[in-house]
């Protein structure tokens, strides 16, 4: 961690605030394969993603979603194309500038909601929060409220085994701040679920 916090010694990507929060312009991707024949995962897609926009991508199992997402989630860089994220180039991004905005910038909820088995649900909660480096009462201020909002305050001491599947999600999703939360999120800037989320169409419908 100490790496994100040097100084810089090349300017940092420039933040263009009129841009969406989200904008991909003629990304595609490409991955080789063992044979001669490669494989295209994304095909020049240009879109457009506004701040507070709730968004789903949907299409059959091999079209691009998973590999989508995970352009947007800085986890996969496009073979061509420019892709900003909040304002910035994501291309002209250091590798310590990338791993930091996947910590700070954007929350992934996963399919299987990676958590911590041996963690309590306040303790998976916080833990992103101690990573950001957040203060101890701060901690202790935006786990409850993001476990109220999910319905999950009862539980906060049990484990993820003791939860069924449906408590497990609802906790991966106070986990990352997820903007259906309102005003929990106060660093995420986007939230990637490789999922719909039932419990997240309800919160936003309140």
């Amino acid at each position: 961690m100490g790496l994100w916090f040097r100084k810089r010694a090349t300017p940092a990507a420039r933040s263009d605030e009129s841009l969406p929060i989200i904008r991909l312009q003629g990304v595609s991707k490409t991955f080789k394969g063992e044979s001669d024949e490669d494989t295209v995962a994304l095909d020049d897609v240009t879109v457009d993603i506004n701040r507070g926009e709730y968004v789903s991508v949907s299409g059959p199992s091999g079209c691009g979603k998973s590999t989508f997402l995970s352009v947007l989630a800085l986890l996969e860089t496009p073979s061509k194309g420019v892709y900003w994220l909040n304002g910035r180039r994501t291309d002209q991004l250091t590798h310590a500038e990338r791993a930091r905005v996947r910590s700070l910038d954007v929350g992934l909820i996963f399919q299987s909601f990676n958590l911590i088995a041996d963690m309590s649900v306040y303790e998976n909660v916080e833990y992103p929060l101690t990573l950001r480096g957040k203060s101890a009462q701060e901690r202790a201020e935006r786990v409850h409220a993001a476990l109220e909002r999910v319905g999950m305050t009862s539980r906060a001491k049990q484990r993820p085994g003791q939860l069924s599947g449906g408590h497990q999600q609802l906790v991966a999703i106070a986990r990352h701040d997820h903007p259906m939360l309102r005003n929990i999120h106060r660093d995420r800037h986007a939230a990637l679920a490789r999922e719909r989320l039932q419990p997240v169409d309800h919160l936003a419908q309140q």
